[in-house]
């Protein structure tokens, strides 16, 4: 899922997509532990693992598309992928539970914690790669994404940090090279580029500054050789070069 440099395209995808054709089959284990305390505590969390495994287990057996989700170690609940819709976020609507799944591929391993609430995504999501690094992490809130939407490669180094507001692109989004040096910072205002844009080198030195409004070029471009050396300077109004 890593991105090219082209300065204008969106990360655009839903909760399903997150994953793409690398898992071609999963679980979901349902466990929800919250407002226990004590044995009891002590007695969910012992079924939460046995039952954790018994999915593993079972996945490894049958090798399909299925969902397996528990409260407090006991209940059991199982979709298709096809069921789903191919959307992780239809495992909080289909099983209206509260509480935290953890999605296991094939292998029995986990690939996804996803927090529900009142049948929607709320909270933090987080994907992983096959090793168990991170790849995604998105926060929701009623459904709806806020926050920040980070982007991690398989050597567990960031890749990209995007503010969400509302569901939409909304402040400064960076990315980065495999370094750790920024690549661009570009900012949106409600999915449209809007205001200061800045792309580097790998070796940190600008390469183009440009300022956006509504999406369309507005004010001075400027761009840069490796050295540093300004290569061009152009005006632009509401999108048109007028010098």
């Amino acid at each position: 899922m890593r991105r090219s440099g082209r300065l204008l395209r969106n990360l655009l995808f839903g909760l399903g997509s997150v994953l793409g054709s690398a898992i071609l089959a999963s679980s979901v284990v349902y466990g929800s532990c919250s407002g226990l305390s004590g044995q009891d505590l002590i007695n969910c969390r012992r079924d939460e693992q046995e039952m954790l495994q018994k999915v593993r287990e079972q996945v490894q057996e049958e090798n399909q598309q299925t969902f397996i989700h528990f409260l407090h170690g006991q209940q059991e609940m199982k979709y298709s992928w096809t069921d789903l819709g191919q959307d992780y976020a239809s495992i909080c609507r289909l099983s209206q539970m509260d509480g935290e799944f953890k999605a296991l591929n094939a292998s029995g391993q986990v690939v996804a914690d996803i927090s529900c609430r009142t049948g929607v995504p709320d909270g933090r999501s987080v994907f992983y790669y096959s090793s168990g690094q991170r790849e995604w992490e998105r926060t929701f809130v009623n459904g709806v994404e806020n926050g920040t939407r980070t982007h991690w490669d398989s050597n567990n180094s960031i890749i990209s940090e995007e503010p969400i507001r509302n569901g939409k692109k909304s402040g400064t989004e960076r990315d980065y090279y495999p370094s750790g040096k920024l690549k661009w910072e570009i900012t949106f205002k409600d999915d449209a580029l809007d205001g200061p844009n800045k792309l580097y080198f790998s070796t940190g030195q600008p390469k183009v500054i440009s300022n956006y409004k509504q999406g369309k070029l507005d004010g001075r471009v400027e761009v840069y050789d490796r050295q540093g050396n300004l290569v061009s300077r152009e005006q632009y109004e509401n999108g048109r070069q007028i010098k």
